[in-house]
């Protein structure tokens, strides 16, 4: 059993030299801890020289390298970013699934009932509000744990809620501003004349480059509601994941948000 000062003196190095966020920090400290009480046990060694040959064990996982491809960001361990590339994968094939089924069932409204399926798709950009209200109401201090100015590095859901919700927020209101009624029959023009483009006569090919542009220009408004369901979807799985895992480090490291 190790020593308060050297079980401190493990967390000091993954928290302060390769800054884990604490999810992942008490996981690589659990495997650390284990390493080097057997090594002590099994081969007799003071804690400095296990500690040593742990450090080593885990060098390649706890290296630093860019999160992305922007020189400039901060540096993570390669264990982080391959944590988060995890997460990014299993994020996105959960959200598409949910995200999916609420679209074709868009479609199938609009192909039979237009104006009904306005109405479907105005309601859920509600519900993307309401729901984003409420859980900042009736869960402010796990929503304040996710702010950018919030100080403790907890999990990588912390940006993907932040980062979800505030878009999904944004683009649902900036589709209430837009003319709904008409968005369908919109949708239906634009397909017909982006199939149908190349049977049009064009002067000259500035002509044709404007349409394009004013096609792209036309769907960005259409497109809101569609981003906003989406990145509300994969906020709130990410939400209920930041749950569990703040569940897991009060009652390991009793962590007091």
């Amino acid at each position: 059993m190790l020593r308060i000062d050297q079980t401190r003196k493990i967390i000091y190095y993954l928290l302060n030299r390769k800054r884990l966020p604490l999810e992942l920090l008490v996981e690589v400290q659990d495997h650390m801890t284990e390493q080097i009480e057997a090594q002590m046990k099994d081969e007799n060694c003071t804690f400095d020289e296990a500690f040593l040959n742990a450090k080593a064990y885990w060098n390649e996982d706890l290296t630093m390298v860019n999160r992305t491809w922007i020189p400039t960001e901060k540096k993570i361990t390669r264990i982080q970013k391959e944590t988060e590339k995890s997460i990014k994968g299993s994020l996105l094939s959960k959200s598409l699934k949910i995200y999916m089924a609420l679209f074709f069932a868009f479609v199938a409204l609009a192909l039979q009932f237009p104006d009904v399926a306005v109405y479907y798709w105005v309601f859920l950009q509600v519900l993307v509000l309401v729901s984003i209200i409420f859980i900042w109401i009736f869960d402010w201090k796990v929503m304040r744990s996710t702010r950018r100015s919030y100080k403790k590095d907890i999990s990588f859901f912390q940006n993907v809620i932040r980062s979800c919700f505030s878009f999904a927020s944004v683009t649902a209101f900036l589709s209430f501003i837009s003319y709904y009624s008409s968005d369908v029959n919109s949708i239906y023009s634009i397909a017909h004349f982006i199939f149908n483009i190349n049977e049009i006569a064009f002067s000259t090919n500035e002509i044709k480059a404007l349409q394009y542009f004013l096609i792209f220009f036309k769907l960005i408004p259409i497109l809101y509601p569609f981003i906003s369901v989406y990145c509300f979807i994969r906020g709130f799985l990410g939400y209920q994941e930041y749950k569990k895992s703040i569940r897991i480090l009060v009652r390991k490291i009793n962590l007091k948000l």
